[in-house]
């Protein structure tokens, strides 16, 4: 680099270097690359100080030291505990609040992290888990990373479309009466929905769903 009389080969043109680029998922537009090179940032060659050129090697060292950055993550502060469909034990029934267990066969673990649903927040106390809050999220992995404020031990999920969030959300908070949430009264629709799972409101008998395990 330091003869003056050194050619390099193989330049690309702005257009051909975007096109490299974008393989690297990296989309910038040749009008874009014009702009870094004239303003001195991005390293090129020029012709007889005409439009700039570029050598692959040292322009991709250059984007990955400036537009690629490694985000290290956050070690997540709570035990994700895999429960799921027929791999649910009577040993992990253990892990799942009384309230919960019918719903046992449904629950998710976070591995999915862009998992859509209601999830609960369970705090085991003197030896028993218990539901302190239900929320709900499009991406409950996420969402878990606003609850900085709440202790809980684990969290269980329930896969629910995104249409029905809120109203799922509404019914087991009402029904659980968790202390970390604001609860109302119940109505026709929450009986419903909890029905749906298996879950009698209230003190209603309903022959048809399974009697919990314990």
């Amino acid at each position: 680099m330091d003869d003056p009389a050194y050619i390099p080969t193989g330049l690309l043109s702005a257009e051909e270097l975007a096109g490299k680029l974008k393989k690297l998922r990296l989309d910038l537009s040749a009008e874009r690359i014009n702009q870094l090179a004239d303003s001195g940032h991005l390293p090129c060659w020029r012709w007889n100080s005409g439009s700039p050129f570029f050598q692959w090697t040292e322009t991709k060292e250059w984007f990955a030291r400036n537009y690629l950055k490694r985000q290290a993550g956050i070690e997540f502060p709570v035990e994700l505990r895999v429960l799921s469909g027929d791999l649910v034990t009577q040993a992990e029934l253990k892990y799942v609040p009384r309230s919960l267990v019918p719903l046992a066969p449904h629950l998710f673990s976070l591995e999915k992290s862009h998992i859509t649903g209601v999830y609960f927040l369970i705090s085991v106390q003197q030896g028993t888990p218990v539901v302190v809050y239900v929320g709900q999220s499009t991406n409950v992995l996420a969402r878990l990373h606003d609850h900085k404020d709440k202790t809980w031990d684990r969290t269980l999920v329930l896969p629910t479309p995104k249409s029905e969030l809120l109203s799922v959300e509404r019914a087991f908070i009402r029904h659980l009466n968790p202390p970390m949430n604001n609860t109302s009264h119940r109505t026709e629709k929450d009986a419903h929905i909890l029905k749906k799972y298996c879950i009698t409101p209230s003190f209603e008998e309903d022959e048809s769903c399974p009697k919990e395990r314990v």
